[in-house]
C-alpha cells in the first residue's frame, strides 16, 4: 500500500508488519514510523491537506493517524474482513473505504459512525476511487463488475461489465468522464462513464494488482504478478504501451503517481518501494519497508 502526500515530497506506505512509514522521496529515508495498524495495513491514503494519513487494516478497522506525530486520531469500525481500499474526499470532509464484506462506507470525519453504506457488489470490493470533483465513487469487485455511485446519496448510478474475473483496480481519468479498471484477466479497460461502454482495451498480459493515473490523464501505469513484464506505462492518447519499468524482484502490489505526475512510486512483495522518474524510466535507490 502506498500513496503520495499532497506536497509530492513525502510518501506513506503500509505494511503487513502493522506499521505505516512516511518516507522522504529525495533521500529515501524514513521520516516517521507510525505504529498501530493492527494486523497490517492493506491500504493507505493521505488527506488533502497532508496532515493526516489513513490505513485500511486487516482487522476490518479504518484508522486515521496524525501525520506529524503518528497518534491515532480515530478508529472507524463497521467493516467485516480486510479493508481493501481507502480514499479521502477531495475536500477532506469524508473518508471512503471498501472491504471484503462487499460494502463501501462513507465516514464523516466529525463523528465516528458510518454516514452512508454503498451496497450492491456480490463479494469483496477490492478498489475504490473518487472523482476529482468528489461527486462520484468508482468501485471494482470480486464479482467482476465496476460500479459508479453518487457520493452524496449512495445511489448506484451504473454497473459496468466487461472484465473476466476479479476487478482489482479502479481509477478515474483526468476530469472523471472516463475511468480505467484492471484485474485478474490481465487487461486494462477504459470506460466512458456516461454510457458504461468500454472504449479501449490494453493487454498487460498478467494478473494486474495495481493501476495508477496521474491528474493530467495523459498516461496510466499497470503492474502485477509478472516481474519480467514490470510496470507497464500506457499512452492514453493512443492506448498503446509507452514503456516498461523493470526492477522489482516480486509482484507489484501498489502504484501511485506524484501530484504533478512526474514520478511514480511502486510497492512490491519483495519488500521495497521504488520511485521512478516517469520520463527518465530509471529507478531511484530502493526504499525498503
Amino acid at each position: 500500500a502506498v500513496a503520495f502526500l499532497p506536497s509530492g515530497r513525502l510518501v506513506v506506505s503500509g505494511s503487513a508488519d502493522a506499521t505505516l512509514r512516511i518516507w522522504d522521496v529525495a533521500s529515501g529515508k524514513t521520516v516517521r514510523l507510525i505504529e498501530g495498524a493492527k494486523m497490517g495495513a492493506y491500504s493507505v491514503a493521505a488527506s488533502p491537506d497532508g496532515r493526516k494519513v489513513a490505513a485500511g487494516c486487516k482487522d476490518g478497522i479504518v484508522r486515521e493517524f496524525d501525520a506529524a506525530d503518528g497518534k491515532v486520531l480515530r478508529e472507524l469500525k463497521g467493516h467485516l474482513g480486510y479493508v481493501r481500499s481507502v480514499v479521502y474526499a477531495p475536500d477532506g470532509s469524508r473518508l471512503f473505504s471498501s472491504a471484503d464484506d462487499g460494502s463501501i462506507r462513507a465516514w464523516p470525519l466529525d463523528k465516528a459512525q458510518a454516514e452512508a453504506k454503498l451496497e450492491g457488489h456480490r463479494g469483496g470490493v477490492l478498489s475504490i476511487a473518487i472523482s476529482p470533483d468528489g461527486t462520484r465513487v468508482l468501485s471494482a469487485g470480486r464479482d467482476g463488475t465496476v460500479r459508479l455511485w453518487d457520493a452524496a446519496t449512495a445511489r448506484l448510478l451504473r454497473t459496468c461489465e466487461g472484465h473476466r474475473g476479479w476487478v482489482e483496480c479502479a481509477a478515474f481519468v483526468a476530469d472523471g468522464a472516463q475511468a480505467l479498471t484492471a484485474g485478474r484477466d490481465g487487461r486494462v479497460l477504459r470506460w466512458d462513464l456516461k454510457t458504461g461502454k468500454v472504449t479501449a482495451e490494453m493487454q498487460h498480459g498478467a494478473w494486474i494488482h495495481a493501476l495508477a493515473c496521474p491528474p493530467d490523464g495523459k498516461r496510466a501505469c499497470s503492474a502485477g504478478d509478472a516481474q519480467a513484464t514490470g510496470i507497464v506505462c500506457w499512452d492514453l492518447q493512443t492506448n498503446q504501451k509507452q514503456r516498461a519499468f523493470v526492477g522489482h524482484q516480486g509482484p507489484v502490489t501498489a502504484l501511485a503517481f506524484s501530484p504533478d505526475g512526474t514520478r511514480l512510486v511502486s510497492a512490491s512483495q519483495d519488500g521495497t518501494l521504488l520511485v521512478w522518474q516517469v520520463e527518465a524510466a530509471e529507478p531511484q535507490p530502493n526504499k525498503r519497508h
